[in-house]
């Protein structure tokens, strides 16, 4: 194999070759004493890639690979019938050009892109992803490949790994961002709708901070137990912006910020603040619509929804109208500095945002979440450039964070430093600093006022929704009749009877919300290219997708029902019983004759149940219980437990109206010390009665 620093010596260009004639033109190096060696093999240069694809022929649409035969490219194409676009990357600009002058001959139905690669890994990682934006259906489908040849990687493994490290980090990105869509949609939607069901007033963000503020964004990493004392030390020369995860270490230092920013629409949002709410009743709290409707319900402060920048569905469109737009990034704390953005300051400085495993912990100490506090959960697997120039634990979901930064940075209109501390993640193309330094001359600053946000009208919302339902009864009734006629499609006569539905409604918008993106995908891409072989797969796939959308619809309209408010408190309970658990032996007798389904039961199941029966307390049997269960219906969850052993994502559970209801003494003592302080643990024998008879909190 060739090294890096032999190539540089001894090669003196690259040209396209033949072996011996007639054989095809191969990329070649041309050595210093005038031997070639060529970047495939020279007489059969296919031969390895049709191998290397064979399997992935039938539904390849998108290939990206260095610079290569036209041999090559030609006979995959005439192998992978659906191949559209080919992306020719390569670092050096000698052998691209090189490259064009042959691309003439390449098959036209193939649509060609050349891609320049800066040296720069993070440089080129960014480009590729700009280039591949419009193919990330074809990515996250597994319709995409890259090929790089075994002779290439040896005569030049510097461009090849740049290639290889580029691609693979975008395809897993892009991979990451699918599965959310896919699997976590449906929970944005519900806490959407929820939210904006809320009666309480909402508040307008101000528009600009007084002229020379600087504002300081707070993160929850390791650094933020130092940051915090410079922020003590210089409390009240700097706005403020926590993120939620940063509350806890900042109120236990009385310093209370001027805004919080949250955005998890899961249940973790709200342990980060569950302790902190009796110091927060005057700071406001920013959030984007989608964000887990728990939080503003049981927030004492003012609330700020917004909406986050980027491609909203129609019936998104309509709900979020009257709301201001941030970009929301990848996690809470871009959010956080994008609305910093908005307030037009003199400088964004970053407290906090180590983006690495700081001294092997993830987060400060004092951050509510225990699972968020254990790095062994998240997957520690790479290192990275720390700002004192050392390597760095870290994650790829940190790592995304990181780089997220870093090409936001030369954009932001206000002067980006981060203060968070040596021994972070350096963030290239952003300044490092000491808070202590940066705020010690700053004046005092004076509170903001805000206004009441008028244009997102409670009226029009609640309007909205109701014809929202409406549109989706009316979906359902059409897809039962598509899901009867299935059968009778024949290989001759394809149809798509999906066009049946109002495909440009708000309604079929939120129906694909809540449904399976990916599957939605996979059957547009059959329809697509659809060949007579093809048709089983398109069968099976209408099949998929139309129960699929039947189970949104049932997700949605059970949703509609149950959320409507106007539920009386009673003494009715649900009990949600796990497969292959006795209950009989350790509930009370007042619960004999409860209405109970399966701890499985889909969603929709137990609100139906919940509405059905006017249901006011949901009993479940250790942990076998989702918080929409009892959250999206506001009623109480008794979680039974009759042995101690916590669950991973045990403090989703640690919601309002969650109570734990232990069956022994020596179950209680070990559940008492392990929840949360606000979470209500009591001995069941000797509480069940007094809890049955409180009052329910009201939001």
């Amino acid at each position: 194999m060739i090294s890096s620093e032999e190539t540089v010596k001894s090669v003196c260009g690259w040209d396209y070759l033949e072996s011996s004639p007639g054989k095809p033109a191969v990329p070649a190096m041309i050595k210093a004493d005038g031997t070639k060696k060529f970047a495939e093999d020279p007489f059969f240069p296919e031969t390895e890639a049709l191998e290397f694809l064979s399997s992935k022929f039938i539904d390849l649409s998108i290939l990206i690979m260095p610079p290569c035969s036209i041999a090559t490219i030609n006979a995959i194409a005439e192998k992978a019938l659906d191949l559209k676009d080919l992306f020719v990357v390569d670092s050096n600009a000698v052998r691209l050009d090189i490259w064009k002058s042959f691309s003439a001959e390449i098959n036209p139905a193939l649509k060609v892109h050349i891609v320049q690669l800066p040296p720069d890994p993070v440089a080129a990682e960014s480009l590729i992803k700009k280039e591949l934006r419009d193919c990330s259906v074809d990515l996250f489908l597994g319709q995409s490949s890259l090929y790089v040849p075994t002779r290439f990687r040896r005569l030049d493994p510097e461009t090849a790994s740049l290639i290889t490290n580029s691609v693979l980090n975008v395809q897993k990105e892009v991979c990451s961002m699918a599965v959310h869509r896919t699997v976590i949609s449906w929970k944005d939607s519900i806490n959407e709708l929820m939210n904006c069901r809320s009666n309480a007033e909402v508040w307008e963000a101000p528009s600009l901070v007084p002229e020379n503020t600087d504002i300081v964004v707070t993160g929850a990493g390791p650094s933020l137990d130092e940051n915090v004392k410079d922020l003590k030390k210089n409390s009240g020369k700097s706005l403020i912006i926590a993120t939620d995860g940063s509350l806890q270490t900042l109120i236990d230092n009385n310093l209370i910020p001027d805004f919080v920013v949250s955005m998890e629409g899961r249940s973790a949002s709200w342990r980060l603040m569950s302790n902190c709410l009796t110091a927060l009743s005057s700071v406001p709290l920013v959030l984007p619509l989608s964000s887990n409707h728990v939080v503003p319900r049981h927030y004492p402060g003012k609330i700020i929804f917004a909406k986050k920048t980027g491609v909203h569905s129609r019936w998104q469109q309509e709900l979020e109208a009257g709301l201001p737009e941030y970009a929301g990034g990848l996690c809470v704390g871009h959010l956080a500095c994008h609305f910093a953005e908005s307030l037009k300051p003199r400088r964004i400085i970053l407290a906090g945002f180590d983006l690495a495993f700081t001294g092997g912990k993830y987060h400060s100490e004092k951050m509510q979440t225990k699972y968020f506090n254990d790095p062994v959960h998240r997957g520690v697997g790479i290192e990275v450039e720390s700002c004192s120039g050392t390597l760095v634990a870290s994650s790829d979901s940190l790592n995304f964070y990181r780089k997220y930064f870093e090409e936001w940075a030369p954009s932001c209109k206000a002067e980006l430093i981060n203060a968070s501390g040596p021994h972070g993640a350096r963030i290239h193309g952003v300044k490092n600093g000491i808070l202590d330094s940066l705020l010690v001359e700053n004046a005092l600053l004076q509170k903001l006022s805000l206004c009441p946000n008028r244009a997102f009208s409670l009226k029009d919302r609640r309007a909205l929704l109701a014809e929202l339902e409406k549109g989706i009864a009316a979906i359902r009734k059409t897809l039962l009749e598509i899901k009867a006629a299935i059968p009778v499609i024949s290989p001759d006569r394809i149809v798509n009877p999906l066009k049946e539905l109002p495909l440009d409604s708000s309604a079929f918008s939120l129906l694909c919300s809540c449904s399976n993106n990916l599957l939605m995908n996979a059957f547009s891409a059959v329809l697509r290219t659809y060949k007579p072989e093809k048709f089983q797969k398109y069968i099976e796939y209408l099949s998929m997708l139309t129960d699929d959308f039947i189970c949104g619809t049932d997700l949605l309209l059970s949703f509609f029902s149950i959320s409507s408010g106007g539920r009386k408190f009673s003494d009715n309970a649900l009990m949600l019983i796990p497969q292959d658990f006795s209950h009989e032996a350790v509930i009370p007798d007042s619960l004999k004759d409860a209405v109970s389904v399966s701890a499985d039961s889909p969603l929709p199941e137990i609100w139906n149940a919940i509405d059905a029966h006017d249901i006011s307390w949901l009993i479940a049997f250790n942990g076998e219980v989702i918080p929409d269960s009892w959250t999206v219906p506001e009623i109480r969850c008794m979680d039974i437990k009759t042995e101690f052993q916590p669950k991973q994502m045990e403090y989703s559970l640690w919601m309002p109206e969650y109570k734990i209801a232990c069956c022994a003494s020596d179950i209680y003592s070990k559940w008492k010390a392990f929840v949360s302080r606000d979470v209500d643990c009591r001995l069941l024998e000797d509480n069940f009665r007094l809890w049955w008879n409180q009052p329910q909190a009201t939001s």
